[in-house]
């Protein structure tokens, strides 16, 4: 308002006077501030006569204000320099006649401020730019303009900018800068310092460029001719999904790289729209969707095979499970039928459907003991070899607990160690070299701010198989610099807490806090909610274990001293796990109680507010895990059944896409 006031007020004076253009000064120094025989009687020389030099200052505030006031006194200059033809005259007020040269009275940069602020030639020192304030009056200016030796033709309007060299055209409504070689073209949107679209083209003819909308979570241009290009768009926000729509028509799913850039390549067959935008809406309100997956679907693993047989899968417990009690519905029947996940395209099902349905990324109980690898065909075998695999992004939750021989458990009988969670120190090293080479580095691995995320399931195992916290702690080290070399930013560490054990040979640290800071952890996590919540009753309802949960997400915020990132669980019934043979009985895993009333409805509850209270945390994560995308025979998944079909799936959609 201020600004208003003086401008409005010089412009007033201004034309009461009749100026063509502003003095130096409005009013009369004292006489004792002037020279008197210079200066003096008012209006003279310094003290109130018109220097046109002055006059770029002038342009420049009324182009923010009043663009016709600010051309008016440009057009008044140039009709002035067509009567006396004098580029440095200045002017007496009282006459408004021109009264000899003078270096400190040059027109010129009244015209320079024509083409910086209304034109809007703003050249940096990487690329030309345009910010234009265009006038109606103005439509279809045109000239050129050299630069470094390169010369662009300009074309203004007031709704449309173009620069031109033989080799590009960019066209756009908004300001933008570019950079031009012989067969790259960078654009600069609103002619920042960040670049937003870097296309290369593969043959010598001429491309055009026309940007239709550049802003936070869209971005949307035309390619024209025909041809093979390589696009790179950037500015986005890192780690995120983004769907790409060619003429309309969506296409696929991309994810950006730790620099927040999506690379393509294109052949255009003809004129092309291509449109990416975000798939979770504003950029400040995407969160990352994960969902722990379980591999334990598919026959012919090693171990497996010598224990249980060369055709079992864990859907053997799946199709024999019955109720166990009074309201609970058991076999739970999967949609899809009992699928072979190490199968590529099984692996390419689950793909497409769990990005469709706003899942962004698997993260894959990975099981490596001292001996070997352990579940391992599912990812290795099936995941990977699928040919959508980068439409998803990865992750590893090293799941290093100890594995009993419980599928099923015969209620009282002694529970057989099979595998030891706990590794050498040259065993780590070993699997540090592994996961690098054979995830890490690849595109789709997930990365949070360019470091590949490992989460340790069990971390007192973790501690014991190096003797200390210490040399734990430099083992993550010599794992993140290993990394580094590999070209990457570093390792996420993050660590899953739980405070109740679950499975048999479990037992709680007594101190997560310290254990999160001794070993510097990067974030913490939680695998399914009853970890953290006892369950009181046969089947415990599950918007109590929800808001119980809810008290420790919390305690965890206050108390872990990193980022943590939530948990929603689907629900919980792992009888399926128990032998048939045995009574069921609350007392202990797998016999134990469960979690009822987990609704479809219910879940997308539980997800809507988990997404809010991420939301209301402006400096926190944007980041949550659902338990689980198939824990069949713990009752916690994803996949579609016979009874509710896709309507966990479709909660997620609902609230996440």
């Amino acid at each position: 308002m201020r600004i208003k006031d003086i401008l409005d007020q010089i412009e007033n004076r201004a034309v009461a006077e009749n100026l063509f253009h502003w003095p130096l000064c409005f009013d009369s120094f004292r006489l004792e501030e002037v020279h008197p025989q210079v200066n003096w009687p008012f209006p003279s020389y310094e003290n109130g006569d018109i220097f046109p030099t002055w006059g770029y200052l002038g342009i420049r505030s009324y182009v923010k204000y009043d663009r016709m006031i600010a051309l008016k006194y440009i057009k008044n200059i140039l009709k002035q320099y067509n009567k006396d033809g004098l580029s440095s005259q200045r002017f007496s007020r009282t006459t408004q006649e021109g009264i000899g040269s003078d270096i400190l009275a040059g027109i010129s940069t009244t015209v320079t401020a024509l083409y910086r602020d209304i034109y809007g030639i703003r050249p940096k020192w990487n690329r030309m730019g345009l910010e234009p304030n265009m006038l109606k009056e103005l439509n279809g200016t045109e000239f050129r303009y050299t630069l470094r030796d390169q010369e662009y033709n300009v074309k203004l309007s007031e709704d449309s900018y173009q620069l031109s060299t033989d080799n590009f055209v960019v066209e756009s409504t908004k300001s933008f800068g570019v950079s031009m070689d012989n067969n790259t073209l960078i654009f600069y949107p609103g002619n920042q310092n960040s670049e937003g679209l870097s296309i290369t083209r593969n043959n010598l003819l001429p491309v055009k460029i026309s940007i239709v909308d550049w802003s936070n979570n869209k971005r949307i241009w035309v390619i024209n001719p025909e041809g093979d290009y390589n696009i790179l768009i950037k500015g986005l926000k890192p780690e995120s999904s983004y769907s790409l729509t060619l003429d309309g028509k969506k296409r696929e799913t991309y994810y950006s790289d730790s620099e927040g850039t999506v690379s393509l390549n294109y052949k255009c067959r003809r004129s092309t729209l291509f449109n990416i935008e975000s798939c979770s809406g504003s950029d400040s309100d995407s969160i990352m969707v994960a969902a722990y997956y379980f591999p334990n679907y598919h026959t012919g693993d090693s171990r497996n095979i010598k224990t249980k047989g060369a055709d079992w899968s864990e859907w053997e417990l799946v199709k024999a499970a019955q109720p166990r009690f009074k309201g609970q519905h058991q076999p739970n029947v999967p949609g899809w039928g009992y699928l072979d996940e190490k199968d590529p395209q099984v692996m390419a099902k689950k793909i497409d459907t769990a990005v469709d349905n706003g899942v962004d990324c698997f993260i894959f109980d990975w099981y490596m003991y001292e001996d070997g690898p352990f579940l391992n065909r599912c990812i290795d075998e099936g995941f990977i070899k699928a040919k959508n695999c980068d439409r998803i992004k990865f992750g590893l939750m090293w799941a290093n607990h100890d594995w009993v021989d419980i599928h099923p458990y015969t209620r009282g009988a002694e529970q057989k160690l099979l595998y030891t969670g706990k590794v050498s120190p040259k065993r780590f090293e070993e699997i540090c070299d592994f996961v690098i080479k054979e995830y890490f580095i690849k595109p789709n691995y997930w990365k949070i701010d360019g470091k590949a995320y490992f989460s340790v399931y069990d971390v007192q195992k973790f501690v014991e198989g190096f003797g200390s916290m210490e040399a734990t702690k430099a083992a993550m080290d010599r794992m993140r610099e290993k990394a580094i070399s590999a070209g990457l930013k570093g390792v996420h560490w993050n660590l899953v807490a739980w405070g109740n054990p679950i499975l048999p040979v479990e037992k709680a640290p007594s101190n997560t806090p310290d254990l999160i800071k001794m070993l510097g952890f990067d974030s913490s996590t939680s695998y399914v909610w009853i970890h953290h919540v006892e369950l009181p009753k046969t089947q415990t309802d599950y918007n109590y274990v929800r808001d119980a949960y809810f008290a420790h997400w919390d305690k965890a915020k206050a108390e872990y001293g990193v980022q943590y990132f939530p948990n929603v669980t689907m629900g919980w019934d792992p009888t399926p796990r128990c032998d048939l043979n045995s009574e069921w009985a609350n007392v202990g895993y797998p016999f134990m109680n469960t979690i009822g009333n987990n609704t479809p409805g219910n879940f997308r509850r539980a997800l809507q507010m988990t997404k809010d209270r991420l939301l209301e945390d402006k400096d926190g994560p944007r980041i949550l895990n659902i338990n689980c995308w198939n824990e069949w025979t713990e009752g916690s998944y994803l996949e579609p059944d016979t009874i509710n079909g896709m309507s966990y799936l479709e909660a997620v959609k609902e609230v996440f896409k």
